[in-house]
């Protein structure tokens, strides 16, 4: 006879969202949402071409969009950010709503 499961403790469950950095419209949209955590790719969901254009995007929305309180964070690959690239994401100002 099978024994019957032990109940599991509930605990919230984290919302992720990813959203490629080349997409403007996406990450105005991501800014107002309720997620838990927030990372703005710069890898793989962004296409070789447009890889170097959404540095700037990704920069540009995190200085200019109203994030609703969440874990904000940047997905990069090595070989495409450099210093400066580095610097300008860190120094953003904290644009994040009450």
């Amino acid at each position: 006879m099978p024994q019957p499961r032990k109940t599991q403790p509930k605990r919230p469950r984290p919302c992720q969202l990813a959203v490629p950095g080349s997409n403007e419209k996406m990450m105005a949209k991501a800014a107002d949402l309720a997620c838990d955590h927030l990372f703005l790719g710069l890898e793989d969901a962004v296409a070789p071409s447009a890889k170097a254009p959404a540095k700037g995007q990704v920069v540009q929305a995190l200085n200019s969009l109203q994030w609703k309180p969440k874990t904000l964070s940047v997905r990069i690959l090595q070989n495409i950010i450099d210093k400066a690239d580095l610097i300008g994401i860190s120094l953003r100002p904290a644009n994040i709503k009450p």
